[in-house]
């Protein structure tokens, strides 16, 4: 039997007292470690519940290379950022966001559930669909927009004079 593999360098030293526990009690036992001259190593980002879900949106798009910046830092903003910008609505990202705020709450009873497939799918995405939401309410007030609705709350910043201006003539003359 032969096997190789990847380890992660911080668990180099459980991985090889292992597998030294596992030689003394066996026989005809060969074992090398390290071995060199392997291709590139995969790639491996360190993840908690936070950035679990921000990965998965980039490795949708692909993995990136041994030794490169993680996209998912940058992902964990500009995600629920643009999300707010295009849902922006006050009410429907008010519920989001207290749906999403229940969860976070009471997180060590409902990861100790069973909650389904969609429920756990949903449960796992609680702190990006926290940002989607606060984001939504953000960009809601700065639409003016609740439940679909105008609002009103805030008056327009623009101002007419009245003055009409001149439609330029398609020869690049000047317009009178």
């Amino acid at each position: 039997l032969r096997a190789e593999g990847w380890v992660v360098a911080s668990a180099r030293e459980a991985v090889a007292g292992a597998v030294r526990e596992v030689q003394e009690g066996a026989t005809n036992w060969v074992t090398t470690l390290p071995r060199e001259g392997w291709p590139t190593p995969p790639t491996h980002f360190r993840m908690n519940k936070f950035t679990r879900v921000f990965q998965d949106v980039v490795d949708t798009y692909g993995v990136p290379r041994y030794q490169e910046a993680n996209p998912a830092l940058f992902t964990a903003v500009t995600f629920p950022f643009l999300f707010g910008v295009m849902y922006g609505d006050i009410g429907h990202g008010t519920i989001l966001l207290l749906a999403s705020l229940y969860m976070c709450a009471r997180e060590r009873s409902l990861g100790r559930q069973d909650l389904g497939e969609i429920g756990s799918m949903v449960f796992g995405g609680r702190y990006k669909l926290l940002l989607m939401g606060f984001f939504a309410v953000y960009c809601g007030f700065i639409y003016n927009d609740c439940f679909s609705l105008g609002l009103h709350l805030f008056d327009s910043a623009w101002k007419c004079d009245g003055r009409v201006v001149p439609e330029a003539d398609g020869g690049g003359g000047e317009s009178g």
